[in-house]
């Protein structure tokens, strides 16, 4: 079994910061757990890789497909496979800096298309996946 820790929140997302100390306690929780449990970790909280723009999709909550490659290789080393190293906690090449205003708008524009109604959805109790059927309804086997 191999599970991760959070990554640095406040470098990926606006509302990261106010999450912070939160990220950071559940964080030790799912350290000690996969410590009990004897899972394999990858701790992500501390990778470059993972505060890099290019890994995550532009709702900055899932991985893009860069991200998921970062991902699997970072499982291989925890499960110690043949050839995997620490390289995917690794940028390579250093991004170039945004401008501060760059960046602020790119926060503004997430927070309108994303965070905004996310919220307005949050607050009527409504989801997403609300009035949408299953992607596959009928049980059907995986094997070719």
């Amino acid at each position: 079994m191999v599970t991760t820790t959070f990554p640095d929140l406040a470098q990926i997302i606006p509302i990261g910061r106010i999450l912070s100390a939160r990220v950071l306690r559940i964080n030790d929780e799912i350290r000690k757990a996969a410590d009990w449990y004897d899972f394999r970790l990858v701790d992500l909280y501390d990778a470059p890789s993972m505060t890099h723009p290019d890994t995550w999709s532009a709702d900055r909550v899932h991985g893009s497909p860069k991200g998921h490659a970062l991902f699997a290789a970072a499982a291989a080393e925890a499960l110690g496979l043949p050839g995997s190293n620490h390289d995917w906690a690794e940028i390579g090449d250093r991004p170039v800096r945004q401008s501060l205003r760059s960046m602020a708008y790119s926060q503004a524009l997430w927070t309108q298309n994303l965070l905004m109604p996310w919220l307005w959805r949050h607050v009527r109790g409504r989801s997403a996946g609300d009035g949408r059927g299953p992607r596959r309804p009928r049980l059907e086997s995986v094997a070719a």
